[in-house]
């Protein structure tokens, strides 16, 4: 046995018999191997010795029989997580959603240029918060528009401003309007 190197393997060559006696000093490994709990494990299974490992004794890479079954599941969990994931993302089984738009709503009423509030002036389209204030402020002090044309006395509201607002423009009587 001295003249072979040694491999790490069981060498039964001398061993005259296969009784019992010769399990308990069957294990023969290189110093290395021995904390090694795999190649032990390996060894003991192969030479069926009686401290060999069965079912779930068995270490494998440092996990016995408990510890894998969860890994299992738990990369089990993991991988149905991300194929659901994967399957939302991709918009599989979705069908597209038609979006229909209608056309925009105009308004219908008239206001009065006379008796309207600067935020109802700020309704109508092309009419800001400070065209508005500058609207009322000038009838306070200018008196009653007599007509809608006369809104481009007004800073900031010339002719085609005035043309494109008399839609939705009215005057009623100036002598109503003054009397408020």
């Amino acid at each position: 046995m001295a003249d072979r190197p040694n491999t790490g393997a069981v060498d039964r060559s001398d061993d005259p018999g296969t009784g019992s006696e010769n399990n308990d000093t069957a294990l023969e490994t290189h110093s290395t191997s021995v904390s090694d709990p795999v190649r032990r494990v390996a060894v003991q299974a192969r030479e069926g010795g009686r401290d060999a490992p069965h079912g779930d004794d068995v270490v494998v890479a440092g996990l016995n029989g408990g510890d894998r079954l969860f890994l299992l599941g738990v990369g089990t969990v993991v991988l149905l997580l991300m194929l659901v994931h994967w399957v939302r993302l991709s918009g599989w089984g979705r069908t597209p959603v038609e979006i229909t738009h209608h056309d925009p709503i105009r308004m219908n009423h008239q206001i009065d240029v006379n008796r309207a509030t600067a935020l109802e002036w700020m309704q109508l389209e092309g009419v800001g918060e400070l065209r508005s204030w500058q609207i009322v402020e000038d009838r306070e002090r200018n008196g009653p528009f007599r007509s809608v044309d006369e809104l481009a006395r007004v800073d900031g509201i010339g002719p085609k401003t005035v043309e494109r607002l008399r839609p939705w423009l009215t005057v009623e009587s100036v002598d109503h309007a003054r009397n408020e």
